[in-house]
């Protein structure tokens, strides 16, 4: 089975042993895997998180590029400097109007806000870039992908079902929440046209989602292109670290799944 592997995002906490050893023994090891990768990078930058992510101590060492690249042998890297990212036009019309300030939570703040309206959109953006790569090297080498994996650099995955007993015609996602999961999904090569303009696609769906976060933009670009009946929630667990001793004990996934809210 040809997977192929698109990372994308800020390379917190790569040298985590569980993030590398768990990559390798749901897809690295098991499949034949190529990885690309688009990352926010710079050696002396500072990088932004959003108020929930409650990311302690230092997240991104200055040999973090250097270790993705001798572990996962990427296929292809691209990286930027960290950047802001904002709502634009009549997006950020309606986004001020319907969501910006009215929700608050008591630890971490206010949710709805530019701070991290940035940081969504960053991830958005870094998503499509890092599709991009796997659809350039895809038609410039004529590989087909059985597959496609949204992988953070991140995440200690717990549990992946095995793609050679999964539906090659269906988008695959978490089941631990019904607001389209992703600490980690995947999908044929016929949804690329989805990933390729997740950051694009703002500006069409922002009036249907439910609330401002990375889950629901993804979501609704999804179904501006696809049927509902195309995503195949499945058990899959994954946890996003926090730190760099962040380990396996750390999250218990639920196998339980409730109706994806549409």
């Amino acid at each position: 089975m040809k997977v192929a592997l698109a990372f994308y995002g800020q390379p917190r906490y790569v040298k985590n042993p569980h993030i590398l050893e768990s990559y390798k023994k749901f897809y690295l090891d098991r499949y034949d895997c190529d990885v690309f990768c688009h990352m926010w990078w710079g050696k002396n930058q500072r990088y932004d998180v959003s108020s929930w992510a409650e990311c302690n101590g230092q997240m991104i060492t200055p040999d973090s590029y250097d270790y993705i690249v001798e572990n996962y042998k990427p296929e292809i890297v691209e990286d930027e400097e960290p950047k802001s990212f904002s709502f634009e036009g009549i997006t950020k019309e309606y986004i001020d109007k319907v969501f910006t300030g009215k929700l608050h939570h008591p630890k971490h703040g206010q949710i709805w806000c530019e701070k991290n309206y940035s940081n969504i959109l960053s991830q958005l953006y870094s998503i499509q870039k890092s599709s991009e790569l796997v659809n350039a090297y895809s038609e410039e080498t004529k590989t087909n992908y059985d597959f496609i994996v949204m992988a953070r650099y991140d995440t200690i995955l717990l549990g992946v079902p095995d793609l050679e007993k999964c539906d090659a015609s269906k988008m695959h996602i978490p089941c631990h929440h019904p607001n389209f999961p992703d600490v980690t999904l995947f999908y044929p090569q016929k949804h690329l046209s989805w990933s390729c303009h997740l950051f694009d696609d703002v500006e069409l769906v922002y009036d249907k989602i439910r609330e401002v976060t990375p889950e629901q933009f993804k979501l609704h670009s999804f179904l501006n292109k696809f049927p509902a009946s195309d995503i195949q929630p499945c058990r899959m667990d994954g946890h996003c670290c926090r730190n760099i001793d962040d380990d396996k004990s750390s999250y218990n996934g639920s196998a339980t799944y409730v109706d994806l809210h549409l």
